[in-house]
């Protein structure tokens, strides 16, 4: 339900970044459900925009639920460049890795990390040794293991 999504995306510190606008309209007509839309702060048009077409399969003979979504690319690539453009990259002080079930805990901490004012990645390995190897390479030297608790491991020096 809208209600849900809602939910666990301001659980995520999105809350003040969401709008729902029930009276959102698409053009095209198979969609038969909700249609939404999504946008980077700085850009005028939205650069993601799906919605449910539950018919639009059965046109090719498998009727069944489904929910799409297009990314424009191109609106994506260009915000990333002017944001790659107005800062200096830095190395990320704290890298955040989620245990099997504790992804969204995981993001979750990384959000709060960032609003203390660290910068933080969140790791998209499968296992903490992947993790682990990844934050050495980068010169990441200290990566948070989320599970039912968070366990802080430190690496050496980080690299120049």
């Amino acid at each position: 339900s809208l209600r849900r999504l809602y939910r666990t995306l301001a659980g995520l510190g999105l809350g003040g970044r969401l709008m729902a606008d029930l009276g959102l309209v698409q053009r095209n007509d198979y969609y038969t459900g909700i249609v939404f839309s999504a946008y980077l702060e700085g850009c005028g048009d939205a650069v993601l925009r799906g919605g449910r077409y539950d018919g639009l399969l059965e046109h090719f003979g498998e009727p069944m639920p489904a929910v799409g979504f297009g990314v424009d690319v191109d609106a994506l690539t260009r915000a990333a460049l002017e944001r790659r453009a107005a800062r200096t990259p830095s190395r990320a002080d704290v890298l955040v890795h989620g245990g099997d079930g504790y992804e969204l805990a995981a993001l979750k901490h990384a959000a709060e990390l960032i609003a203390k004012g660290l910068r933080c990645e969140t790791s998209v390995f499968p296992t903490e040794e992947d993790a682990a190897a990844y934050a050495r390479a980068c010169g990441i030297r200290r990566m948070d293991v989320v599970g039912s608790g968070i366990r802080t491991v430190r690496f050496g020096e980080a690299k120049a």
